[in-house]
């Protein structure tokens, strides 16, 4: 028996059908598998990935990851072994652990940032100041502010060798990168003889200087007649030029330790003025730091501030002077007295601040936005 079997439209149709499907079979298994990359360093996805993508910005893997090797689409896609270094102004773009999505690192400033560390009041304790002199230099910062009483009770050769013990912080005193306001423990004469400089070669011990994208007027021990000096110096091109402005003495602004301090209206006024973002200071041998404020008046009480408002007050005087009480006053957002260093990383557009105790533990942190 014989069958004719017509080839027709609807013949012609499932043929193409059959051909496109095994196109898309073929397109499949030729998609990505060596290892994609990261469009936005955005939050990490659910579903793992292969050797892990690179960051574009220093950020968490983001939701966009092309599968690893071996790996396959899922959510969002996470990264493997973690993603390469980044640059992200809190350091949270650092390498990345091995747990899903990466933990992020704790250093590291963006291109064009300045990455630095505050400390102060390291007289008579060489022992304890060697200990926060090494904390400080694990972070590798790329500049050192010192608040001063340097060496009461141990000599200046002490002080010398307790810095360069560490390769890169004696690098950075060599460079003129590790600056000190003068205390009341050392006489000005001691305090710009020391060798290498302690005041960037500058013959009094007041002066500014620029790092990075960063301006820094530095008042030495006492403020209070700094007002005029400090005007002059705001008031420079490199100054306003700077993105990021920060005012340094010995006394303190505001500070509920022994020694104390309500403000000094004729330097907050320009503070106020020229939007520094920090004054630092010690003398009391404690970490404190205040709310943001503004003409004498607290502005903000929250972690997560913006230049323009108002500044900050921050005493960090625990680098190993014998530690004095702390109380709270009316502008005091968090204090203790205990042995600190701070870590700041001032990038664009974000100035993150982590402050520590002795042993490497979270003691404060906050931020401040252009």
């Amino acid at each position: 028996m014989r069958f004719d079997i017509a080839v027709g439209p609807i013949t012609f149709l499932l043929a193409a059908c059959t051909l496109w499907a095994c196109g898309q079979s073929a397109e499949s298994n030729n998609s990505p598998l060596s290892g994609g990359s990261v469009t936005t360093g955005g939050t990490a996805g659910e579903s793992s990935s292969g050797a892990g993508g690179t960051t574009s910005s220093g950020g968490a893997a983001g939701s966009d990851v092309s599968g690893g090797s071996g790996g396959s689409f899922g959510s969002g896609g996470s990264t493997g072994s973690g993603g390469a270094a980044g640059s992200g102004p809190t350091g949270s773009g650092g390498a990345a652990g091995a747990a899903v999505g990466g933990a992020g690192g704790t250093g590291g400033a963006g291109a064009g940032a300045l990455h630095f560390a505050a400390y102060g009041d390291t007289r008579t304790g060489f022992a304890t100041h060697q200990q926060v002199i090494d904390r400080i230099a694990r972070l590798d910062p790329q500049l050192i502010i010192h608040s001063g009483d340097l060496w009461d009770g141990y000599s200046q050769d002490t002080f010398r060798s307790i810095l360069t013990k560490n390769v890169n912080v004696g690098k950075l005193l060599g460079s003129g990168l590790f600056v000190v306001s003068r205390g009341n423990h050392e006489t000005v004469a001691d305090y710009l003889a020391f060798t290498p400089s302690l005041a960037r070669d500058g013959a009094t011990e007041r002066f500014s200087y620029t790092s990075g994208n960063s301006f820094f007027v530095i008042l030495g021990m006492d403020p209070t007649p700094s007002a005029t000096y400090l005007e002059s110096e705001l008031k420079k091109p490199e100054a306003t030029a700077a993105r990021w402005r920060f005012v340094q003495s010995h006394y303190p602004i505001y500070s509920g330790g022994l020694h104390g301090a309500r403000g000094i209206p004729a330097i907050e006024k320009l503070c106020d003025q020229y939007h520094v973002a920090i004054y630092w200071s010690g003398h009391d041998h404690i970490y404190e730091r205040s709310h943001q404020v503004f003409g004498g008046q607290v502005v903000d009480t929250t972690d997560d501030l913006t230049v323009n408002k108002g500044t900050v007050y921050v005493v960090s005087g625990g680098g190993g002077a014998p530690l004095y009480t702390s109380n709270k006053i009316p502008t005091t957002h968090t204090n203790l007295s205990t042995n600190n260093y701070v870590d700041v990383v001032a990038d664009q557009n974000l100035l993150t601040v982590k402050a520590y105790k002795l042993d490497g533990s979270s003691l404060d942190s906050f931020s401040i936005r252009q």
